[in-house]
Order: C-alpha cells, then structure tokens, then sequence
C-alpha cells in the first residue's frame, strides 16, 4: 500500500445503498468511486484493497465479482500490460462506462 492517502469524494447511490449484497461490498464500491474520481477508472489492485479492508485477496475478488454481477462496476483487463486491470463505475449509474460507449456513437450534433 502507498503513503499516498487519496483525498476524493465517493458516491454511493441509492441502488448499490439498497441492494442485497454484502455490506463490505458496498464499502468497496465506495472506495472505488473514490479512487475513480482522479482518472475515471479505478486501477487499484486487490492486494491494495486486501490491506486497506485487513481482508485476504479472495475476499476482495468475491466482492469486485458481486458488484461486477449486479453491473454496478465493469472491469477491464488489458492482457497485453500483464493482465493490468481497470474498474470503471456501471454504465447503469451513469459511470463512464456508458460515456465512453456513448462517446463512440455517431451523432449529428457531434460528441
């Protein structure tokens, strides 16, 4: 884990607050929303949220699989960079996910 203490914002919205899944997984994703405000994805690795949370990795990738199923997160693996990984906010919340395939879509009155 770095010295480097984040000082960003998070959000959790109403549906990921309300949703049936396990309360630290909603801790996670406020975590990664925060993480996420400085480049609009989340670069973080388990091992980091492992021993932020005091939890074993397995844990965390459990969690990071329910927010994945219930598409409050989507992830991105880049298997040519060792399999580095990005965690962008749903596209069902409004995250970047869905701007960034909204961006892409040709439009007459451009982006």
């Amino acid at each position: 884990m770095t010295n480097e203490t984040p000082a960003y914002y998070a959000v959790i919205p109403a549906n990921v607050r309300y949703a049936k899944i396990p309360p630290n997984a909603k801790l996670l994703f406020w975590e990664i929303t925060s993480l996420a405000n400085k480049y609009w994805y989340c670069y973080a690795s388990n091992q980091y949220f492992a021993e932020l949370y005091d939890v074993r990795n397995e844990q965390i990738s459990r969690w990071i699989s329910v927010l994945e199923k219930e598409n409050f997160i989507t992830l991105e693996i880049d298997t040519s960079k060792w399999n580095s990984r990005k965690i962008f906010i749903g596209s069902e919340l409004g995250g970047i996910a869905e701007k960034r395939n909204r961006s892409c879509a040709k439009t007459q009155e451009g982006i």
